[in-house]
């Protein structure tokens, strides 16, 4: 099962030839957009990753303690990067045989009212720990939204919906917490 993982260190290099050589951005270039001029980067819950950067040819590695790209290789490394055009959905796999996922339970509430209902999800990770990405609500099959949670865990929308259809909550987990649901 492939999970969004956080805390990658992902780190950005840059040629001025296909071929290379390739050096690393240095932090805090402005060969990177002001909005984001950190190299390395480390992901966040959601796994994400990325710059803005001047037309050139890129390439992205990441690594994480405890886990590999593959047999006797530490960090997965993308194909050379020509840019522009942008590079987007770029994935960069990591195996972590030794990385310990929680059990996630959550609850979905239901309160309807004015034409509407109002659905709150409740994430709770053991330990006390605060669990970290993102919700998406089911009306049966159809996707209603995707919602972030706050720090206490919880997700709300208000929808308009019609008919009787079996709501549901998912957590999709991420390099910590292991996916779970929750049903009205």
């Amino acid at each position: 099962m492939r999970v969004a993982m956080a805390g990658a260190r992902v780190v950005l290099d840059r040629s001025t030839s296909q071929p290379g050589p390739f050096a690393k951005v240095p932090n805090g270039s402005d060969i990177m957009s002001p909005g984001n001029r950190a190299n390395p980067f480390r992901t966040g819950p959601d796994g994400l990753f990325g710059w803005n950067v001047f037309p050139g040819f890129y390439r992205i590695t990441a690594s994480r303690r405890g886990c590999e790209a593959g047999p006797g290789r530490r960090d997965a490394r993308s194909r050379v990067l020509a840019v522009p055009p942008a590079a987007l959905g770029l994935k960069l796999v990591l195996r972590c045989p030794h990385l310990h996922r929680y059990a996630i339970h959550t609850t979905l509430s239901v309160r309807h009212g004015a034409g509407r209902l109002v659905l709150t999800a409740r994430v709770k990770a053991p330990h006390g720990r605060a669990p970290t990405g993102i919700v998406t609500f089911f009306a049966g099959r159809r996707l209603l939204a995707p919602a972030q949670f706050d720090r206490n865990g919880v997700a709300t929308i208000v929808v308009a919906i019609t008919g009787r259809r079996a709501l549901s909550a998912r957590y999709s987990g991420d390099g910590y917490d292991a996916p779970s649901n929750g049903k009205s």
